[in-house]
């Protein structure tokens, strides 16, 4: 997919149902129903809102949907929830994704206190409890343990296909 309007409309057709699409969409993001009708059916770009709200509801596909590459290594999928030429296929990273949901719910609890507030200056983790941010801090070290696990296995293949592409080929029996 070479543009950012088919890869947004990947990650929707992805993630919503057909039939209710625009009022789901509406109802995620605050941004109406309308103005997703419009970017669907070609009467209008994707607006920076747009895109920002489909990348913070769904950051796995985030980096591919801004970028057109993906990074599986760090739990970056395409719409597929794979990894894209040229990245090599890699296991899922579930963790991440449970990771980047909390801390999205919690960025966005932030930033409506900070609305809130008069002062920039008061401290902005007031009202997150004691359990939510264990909660963050395990998933984290969830996720930190997935990877450290998973890219072990693939930096070996990594090195047997580094070897072996290195091997002169009078070498190779393939051929």
């Amino acid at each position: 997919m070479d543009t950012i309007q088919e890869r947004l409309k990947a990650v929707i057709e992805r993630t919503t149902d057909e039939r209710g699409r625009f009022a789901e969409l509406e109802k995620l993001t605050q941004i109406s129903a309308n103005s997703w009708k419009s970017f669907w059916h070609g009467r209008q770009r994707p607006t920076c809102d747009m895109i920002a709200a489909v990348c913070t509801r769904w950051p796995k596909f985030a980096f591919w949907l801004s970028t057109g590459i993906t990074d599986a290594k760090h739990g970056h999928v395409d719409s597929e929830g794979a990894a894209s030429f040229p990245e090599r296929r890699r296991a899922r990273r579930k963790a991440a994704e449970g990771y980047w949901e909390m801390a999205t719910i919690m960025l966005a609890w932030q930033q409506r206190v900070m609305e809130s507030k008069e002062s920039a200056d008061e401290d902005v983790e007031y009202g997150i409890s004691h359990a939510q941010k264990i909660q963050l801090l395990e998933l984290e070290i969830g996720r930190n343990a997935e990877q450290h696990a998973l890219a072990g296995v693939e930096d070996a293949e990594l090195v047997a296909e580094l070897v072996k592409l290195k091997t002169p080929s009078y070498l190779d029996d393939s051929e």
